[in-house]
């Protein structure tokens, strides 16, 4: 079992990668299984404190939401792969479903 790993996930103005911008990326480090604190420098540059995600929904919710939402629709992303091989292992987790064709924006 992986127990250094960061978790993110990415907010945009909507479904079209050509139109659309990122406006919120959300991450979480684990180190040695544990959850690192959010760093002062993090906090600088995100303006995000350990007090406002203190009370952040479980992995498993917001993974079987996330499932849900993607529906049977190709998924789009840079470098793709990395983002697809964290969410099928917690989809996977978690008694999910997760097979899905995508376009990589790395190539």
């Amino acid at each position: 079992m992986i127990k250094t790993y960061v978790a993110f996930d990415l907010e945009t103005t909507g479904l079209n990668v050509e139109n659309d911008n990122i406006i919120e990326i959300g991450a979480l480090k684990v180190q040695d299984g544990k959850v690192e604190p959010i760093s002062p420098m993090i906090t600088g540059i995100t303006g995000i404190t350990n007090e406002m995600v203190k009370d952040a929904r479980n992995t498993e919710y917001i993974i079987c939401d996330f499932v849900s939402f993607c529906e049977d629709h190709v998924l789009v992303g840079h470098n793709i792969m990395f983002d697809y091989k964290f969410t099928k292992k917690y989809a996977h987790q978690y008694g999910e479903t997760f097979e899905k064709k995508g376009i990589d924006t790395l190539k």
